[in-house]
């Protein structure tokens, strides 16, 4: 493969647009189109062409009367026909490979959608524990903490717990943010699955997200960030990367706090306070919590990535075997056709009778080079769904309505058969 189908899924899907009868009728079109683009391995004209040349080399080599030159000329006009026909072949055998590769791209993209739903609940009871984690924080460690604080009203260590309440206060806020931000979220996942349409950016978004998480989730068990990038990275952009690293930050600074003011209170008063262990305990418990929350988004997120699909790469087949392979076969036939034309008064003086063969190869050279470029140029067209994934007519995220995507799926599957019965001829 030219990469694994992995991980999947760029985001590139395109929703549909006009009526069905003119789709339905473009669908037909595209569908006998590709048929036509179906290549044999090699072009008969080709083969014909490359016999003609292996039997007059086969009655030369026979021959004492005609030169070691001349047998050797067209010994390796027989051989640059026959390196012709091996390109053609493994150009074809990638051809067949990019058939197979879009076949993939199309299963996995059904596969995307049809998903959907159900990533689009998880995320809704992703942030349903969300907001029970903030109520549950809400009615243990900040209503306790807020009775320390009445508790020490008055004396010396009033205001080392008062200074740790704005923490708590911040934490009950960006519970509810994280919440909010994962519902806009949700709402992106529903605009996707109601359109057929999935962005780059859709795809960046939760990228955003589960590197938020990893420095959080790192964050909440170390107590220290991640260390800094080698190269300075952007700022995110999105809101729930955001507020998922600022609470995890504000958790831990707020656990900092809390055990400096516990060492400064029993360095005041000589003695643990039974309330203040009590909290720290309450407190412990919900940064546990908030890391298992923050560990569920990361991996709802790393299992949303895996699922958009990606066009594996086709550079060498496009940038450099085929265009390479289309510029010299030209160039080879003429090649072959000069040094054919140069020995055959040679080879008639002495085998008249190769004549028709001669006469046969005229007639055939021009044809066979038709044939060719006919060749590549269909070979080009085979691979164009994934070189221009996005090509409103060929490409293979272009419009579609679910029914035409499966539809599509088994087209290229059909053709991917037909290829592989091909190449074993």
């Amino acid at each position: 493969m030219y990469r694994t189908l992995p991980t999947y899924l760029p985001a590139f899907m395109r929703g549909n647009s006009g009526g069905s009868a003119a789709t339905g009728s473009y669908h037909h079109n595209a569908a006998r189109s590709w048929e036509e683009l179906s290549p044999q391995p090699v072009p008969e004209n080709l083969c014909e062409l490359r016999g003609i040349v292996a039997d007059i080399s086969h009655a030369v080599d026979q021959s004492p009367y005609i030169s070691a030159q001349v047998k050797a000329s067209i010994r390796e006009c027989t051989r640059k026909l026959e390196a012709e026909c091996a390109t053609l072949r493994h150009l074809t055998q990638l051809a067949h490979r990019a058939a197979t590769d879009a076949s993939n791209v199309l299963r996995w993209r059904i596969r995307f959608f049809d998903a959907l739903d159900e990533r689009i609940l998880e995320l809704s009871q992703l942030r349903a524990r969300f907001v029970d984690s903030r109520r549950a924080f809400h009615q243990q460690p900040s209503n306790l903490l807020a009775g320390e604080i009445r508790n020490a009203r008055g004396r010396i260590h009033d205001g080392l717990l008062s200074g740790v309440k704005p923490l708590f206060d911040k934490i009950d806020k960006y519970y509810n943010e994280v919440n909010v931000s994962l519902r806009v979220e949700e709402e992106c996942l529903k605009k996707i699955r109601s359109s057929l349409r999935v962005a780059p950016d859709d795809k960046r978004r939760w990228e955003l997200i589960r590197d938020a998480c990893m420095e959080a989730s790192n964050l909440l068990t170390t107590g220290t960030p991640l260390p800094p990038p080698h190269m300075p990275q952007p700022v995110p952009n999105n809101k729930a990367a955001r507020n998922i690293k600022v609470l995890a930050k504000t958790v831990t600074d707020a656990s900092q706090g809390l055990l400096q003011a516990h060492r400064n209170i029993v360095d005041l008063t000589q003695h643990p306070q039974f309330g203040l262990l009590r909290l720290q305990s309450e407190y412990e418990n919900g940064v546990e919590t908030c890391r298992q929350r923050i560990g569920e988004v990361l991996q709802f997120s790393e299992h949303f990535l895996r699922s958009f699909v990606e066009v594996p790469p086709l550079d060498d087949f496009r940038d450099h075997l085929l265009p390479t392979a289309a510029a010299s076969s030209s160039h080879n036939l003429q090649e072959v056709s000069r040094q054919m034309k140069n020995n055959a008064p040679a080879v008639l003086g002495v085998l008249p009778q190769l004549n028709v063969h001669f006469a046969r190869f005229d007639r055939c050279l021009p044809i066979a080079d038709k044939s060719k470029q006919c060749m590549y140029t269909k070979l080009q067209g085979l691979v164009q769904p994934l070189e221009q994934p996005n090509d409103p007519h060929q490409g293979v995220f272009r419009t579609m309505r679910p029914v035409q995507l499966r539809e599509e799926q088994r087209i290229w599957r059909g053709l991917e058969e037909q290829w592989a019965a091909q190449l074993q001829i």
